[in-house]
């Protein structure tokens, strides 16, 4: 298959993994935001992402389109590529490549709609592979329709070392989220109860889910002497405020047990790009119901 010159586009990257491998220190991620131009007849417009795995485990590509950018498209003009990188040579961005024989693609998907929502490429590499692979791998992202252009985030994790994590990827966002704390209260067995909603224009980006290690969103509460700091990916595991006007009721494991006050902020390390940053804490007094 033949790929034609790509123009020069700008990419942000951000890097990101999830591994078999038991020790946090072997985890890489890898996130960008990227711009595929249209195809040039049968050639497609194609960006490069190269990783290299320092041990085995498992790589996981995720890609979402910003906006409107993937809907209402009809087939899937976006195609996913987890080449062997000794099928392409350097494998440097932006490069026309003669003919890449099947044998180095590794693995295949393509994308139309809303991305990969749930449904991400993976890969497990084991020893043996990545003996002969020395660990060098390219995700390729290619562009098949000739009419249309996409923009959107791509997220790969891997087993690694490096972290590469670009805050400008939400900056790109025409449209940026707002979370609030919309209400706390208790519930029957005296447990905090904090409603959070997305009420912004924009979406939170999916990649934001997968930051476990380094610069998570974190729900922080401040009970009863006590603090707890939840990533995202805890308080809201079905990505519940990734889109506007949706909301949820996250409940405090930790009972109160005395007149007390809870302080809760949301995204109390302002890692999200919010069109409001004044109304994600909120102190509320909260009393406990004695029940017969």
């Amino acid at each position: 298959m033949i790929f034609g010159a790509s123009h020069l586009v700008t990419i942000l990257l951000l890097l990101g993994v999830q591994t078999t491998a038991p020790a946090a220190e072997g985890q890489a991620l890898k996130h960008r935001a990227f711009q595929l131009e249209r195809a040039e007849g049968k050639n497609p417009y194609s960006l490069e992402f190269p990783i290299v795995l320092t041990e085995p485990g498992k790589i996981r590509v995720y890609v979402d389109g910003w906006g409107n950018a993937l809907k209402d498209v009809k087939g899937k003009p976006i195609r996913v590529w987890l080449l062997d990188a000794r099928g392409i040579g350097s494998g440097s961005s932006n490069v026309k490549h003669p003919t890449i024989e099947r044998k180095w693609v590794l693995e295949e998907q393509f994308l139309a709609a809303q991305g990969t929502k749930g449904n991400a490429l993976q890969r497990g590499v084991d020893q043996v592979e990545l003996d002969l692979s020395k660990g060098k791998y390219i995700v390729m992202l290619s562009n098949l329709s000739d009419d249309r252009s996409f923009r959107g985030e791509i997220l790969i994790a891997y087993p690694g070392t490096r972290w590469e994590l670009d805050k400008d990827v939400e900056e790109q966002q025409q449209k940026k989220p707002d979370l609030l704390i919309k209400s706390i209260s208790l519930d029957r067995s005296n447990h905090p109860v904090i409603e959070i909603a997305n009420e912004g224009e924009g979406s939170i980006l999916a990649g934001k889910w997968h930051l476990e290690r380094e610069r998570p969103v974190i729900l922080n509460i401040r009970l009863q002497a006590k603090e707890f700091k939840i990533p995202l990916s805890e308080f809201d595991p079905e990505q519940k405020l990734r889109h506007p006007g949706k909301s949820l009721k996250y409940v405090v494991q930790e009972a109160v047990t005395e007149a007390t006050t809870i302080i809760v902020r949301v995204d109390a390390e302002d890692q999200l790009p919010e069109t409001n940053e004044r109304n994600n804490r909120e102190t509320v007094r909260l009393s406990p119901t004695v029940r017969k």
